[in-house]
């Protein structure tokens, strides 16, 4: 144990002794500081305020400039993008849509060259039709249809002597008096047989010789008119 046995103001110190009085520390002695001592305090450095800076007037210029230059580029190069963008576009629609065009367009010409195939041929059958019932009311009223008809029909015979005319009962009788008006109208022929066939419509004949055979039926006759009318549409 220590114990402290003077304290030297003066030399502002403390002297420690122990019990057998041997001095073992000696401690310097700082005084309690006086309350009327100021302790000066390092003043604060002012800030040093910085001045603005200066930009100038070419430079500002040369920027805003820049700035404009860039936007008209980029404006210039947006325009032509879209501009081609909406070229492209347009061509390709109109490029579908010319052909749907021309689709429709054909569809609408076959449609109209096939009824106008119909109407001809509606028009040439009623035609027929009424040619037709015409002949058939002439062939009642005239006997002498008949005659005419093998006389044409001997025509495109030649070189023959011997030919069978076939004919509608009800005209057998009437050529067969007029058997020998029919020879006088052919040089070749020498020999002319009737014969009676119902399947053979009145005003009509078959002529049957060894060169061939002339069909002279009236119905036959009427069809010949209605294919030379209607020409390349009869093969559709």
């Amino acid at each position: 144990m220590f114990r402290t046995v003077k304290i030297h103001t003066p030399a502002g110190r403390v002297r420690l002794l122990d019990r057998n009085g041997r001095r073992r520390t000696i401690l310097p002695f700082a005084p309690f500081p006086d309350e009327s001592v100021q302790v000066q305090r390092p003043e604060a450095t002012p800030e040093v305020e910085q001045a603005p800076v200066q930009v100038a007037e070419s430079d500002t210029f040369d920027i805003e400039q820049r700035l404009n230059d860039e936007y008209k580029a980029g404006f210039e190069e947006g325009r032509r993008f879209t501009e081609k963008s909406l070229r492209d576009e347009l061509t390709t629609q109109l490029a579908k849509n010319h052909a749907v065009v021309e689709q429709l367009t054909g569809n609408i010409i076959r449609e109209y060259e096939r009824l106008q195939r119909e109407a001809e041929r509606g028009v040439v059958a009623l035609a027929l039709g009424i040619a037709e019932r015409i002949v058939k009311r002439e062939v009642r009223l005239d006997n002498e249809m008949v005659v005419r008809q093998i006389h044409e029909a001997t025509k495109r015979i030649i070189g023959v002597e011997r030919i069978k005319i076939r004919v509608n009962p009800a005209d057998e009788e009437f050529v067969r008096e007029h058997r020998t008006q029919i020879l006088a109208s052919s040089d070749a022929v020498r020999d002319v047989a009737v014969e009676r066939d119902e399947t053979i419509e009145r005003g009509g004949c078959i002529l049957e010789s060894e060169s061939g055979n002339v069909d002279a039926l009236i119905a036959t006759q009427l069809e010949r008119i209605g294919l030379a009318l209607l020409g390349d549409q009869t093969k559709e």
